[in-house]
C-alpha cells in the first residue's frame, strides 16, 4: 500500500461528525420538585420548608407582617422609664461603674495578681467585691481572672493591628460570651448559651422594609432542648408562621430557638448611629413578630371557640393590651471595646430606641468584669421577666 493508499484509508476511518442539537432542545427535562410531597414526608419545621398547615395570613383579619422601619431614637432618660426598666438601668449603670461585680472569695487571688501586674491600679477595684455571703443568682458563670486577662490581650491585638469585624466578632465578642455561658471544658453551664450570627440571611418578606438591618452579630438565647413541652410548643407556633420559623431569620440554628438578647457590633471607628439604626430595626422587628403572633393567637383562640365574626378592631385592641404588658425589651451595641445598653419600646403603632448606657469594656480586666456582669444582669431580667412573658402570650 502506497502513502496516498494509507492517507485515504485513515480519512475513511475517521469516525463521522453528528451536528448538536439545537440550543434547548434535547436536553434531559429537569425532574420538577414536588414541593407538597417534600412538605409531607417530615413535618419537622425548617427554614424555608413549605409548611404543611395553613399561614397565619389565611386567618381572618390578620395581615402579613409589616414592619415600621423609621425607627424613633431618643435618649436614655432613667427618670422617664417604666419603674422595671428604671431599676435595670440603675443595676446596670451600677455595674458600669465596677460595683459588686465579684465574689468576696475572689478578693485576695485578684488583688494579688492585678498587684502584679500595676500596684497602682488596685484602688480602682475597692468597690468590686460583694459583700461576703452574697449569693450568686445569675445566669451564667463568672470567669477566672486568668480567661480575662487573655479576652484583654486578645481585644488589644484586635485594635493595634486594625483587625476587622469579624475577628472582633469571634476573637473577642463571642469569646466573652462563650466564657460566661461554657465552662473551663467548653460545656453549657445552664440554660442559655450564646451565638455568633455570621450567615443567617432574612426571610425575603422582610429584605423590602427592613433597611438597616445587617446579617452578622451575636445573639443569647434560651436553650430548650431538655423542655420537651417547651419545644413542642414552640416548633407549633413556627408550623404556623409563614417562614417555618418563631422569628425573623432563615437560620435553623436560631429560628426556632427564644431569643434573648440581640448585641449589634461595630469596629472601635464604626459609627455608633449607624449601629444604633441597625439595632433598632431588628428590635422593631422583634415588636412587630410579637405583635403579628399574638393576635394570630387570638383569632385562632375565636376560631376553635367558634366566635369568627368578632370585629377586627377588637382583635386589634386586645393585641395591643397583651403587648403593653411588656414594657420594653433591651438590646446591647459593642463598638469595638465598649459596651452599651439600649431600650425598646413599643407606643402607638411604633418603636423607639432608647440610646444608650455604657457598662463594660474589654480595654481593662475590670471592665470585662463589668461587661461579664452587665451582660449576666440582662440574661437574668430575660429570664425571671421577658421569657416568661412570652411562654405565657405568645407559645
Amino acid at each position: 500500500m502506497n502513502d496516498n493508499d494509507s492517507i485515504l484509508s485513515w480519512i475513511h476511518n475517521l469516525p463521522q461528525y453528528t451536528a448538536p442539537p439545537p440550543k434547548g432542545r434535547g436536553r434531559p427535562a429537569k425532574r420538577k420538585r414536588d414541593a407538597d410531597l417534600d412538605a409531607g414526608l417530615d413535618e419537622t419545621p425548617r427554614p424555608g420548608a413549605r409548611s404543611p398547615f395553613p399561614d397565619h395570613s389565611s386567618l381572618p383579619g390578620v395581615d402579613r407582617l409589616s414592619v415600621e422601619t423609621d425607627v424613633e431614637i431618643n435618649a436614655l432618660e432613667p427618670r422617664a422609664l417604666p419603674a422595671a426598666a428604671r431599676k435595670l438601668v440603675t443595676t446596670i449603670e451600677e455595674i458600669g461603674y465596677g460595683h459588686d461585680i465579684l465574689p468576696h472569695d475572689w478578693k485576695s487571688t485578684i488583688v494579688e495578681a492585678v498587684k502584679a501586674q500595676d500596684p497602682d491600679n488596685c484602688r480602682l477595684w475597692r468597690h468590686s467585691f460583694q459583700p461576703p455571703d452574697t449569693t450568686d443568682r445569675l445566669p451564667g458563670r463568672i470567669p477566672t481572672y486568668d480567661e480575662v486577662v487573655m479576652i484583654h490581650r486578645t481585644a488589644t491585638e484586635c485594635q493595634q493591628y486594625r483587625r476587622d469585624m469579624s475577628s472582633w466578632n469571634l476573637r473577642v465578642h463571642w469569646w466573652l460570651l462563650e466564657i460566661i455561658f461554657k465552662d473551663a471544658y467548653r460545656r453549657q453551664c445552664n440554660n442559655f448559651n450564646a451565638l455568633s450570627c455570621t450567615t443567617p440571611h432574612l426571610h425575603l418578606v422582610f429584605k423590602p422594609v427592613l433597611k438597616y438591618i445587617k446579617t452578622g452579630y451575636l445573639q443569647i438565647y434560651a436553650s430548650i432542648v431538655h423542655d420537651a413541652d417547651l419545644s413542642v410548643r414552640i416548633a407549633n407556633l413556627s408550623r404556623l408562621t409563614s417562614k417555618s420559623t418563631e422569628y425573623y431569620i432563615d437560620f435553623s440554628s436560631i429560628g426556632t430557638r427564644p431569643l434573648l438578647l440581640n448585641i449589634e457590633t461595630k469596629e472601635p471607628d464604626g459609627s455608633l448611629e449607624a449601629a444604633q439604626l441597625q439595632i433598632g430595626d431588628r428590635l422593631a422587628n422583634e415588636w412587630a413578630v410579637l405583635k403579628s403572633t399574638i393576635k394570630q393567637r387570638l383569632w385562632r383562640r375565636c376560631v376553635e371557640n367558634g366566635l369568627e365574626d368578632l370585629d377586627p378592631r377588637a382583635i386589634e385592641a386586645e393585641t395591643l393590651t397583651v403587648l403593653s404588658t411588656l414594657e420594653f425589651i433591651p438590646g446591647v451595641v459593642v463598638q469595638g471595646h465598649r459596651w452599651y445598653l439600649v431600650l425598646s419600646t413599643y407606643e402607638n403603632g411604633k418603636t423607639k430606641l432608647l440610646a444608650d448606657r455604657q457598662f463594660g469594656t474589654t480595654q481593662t480586666e475590670l471592665g470585662i468584669y463589668s461587661t461579664i456582669a452587665g451582660i449576666r444582669e440582662l440574661i437574668a431580667w430575660a429570664r425571671d421577666e421577658y421569657f416568661p412573658w412570652h411562654v405565657s402570650n405568645v407559645l
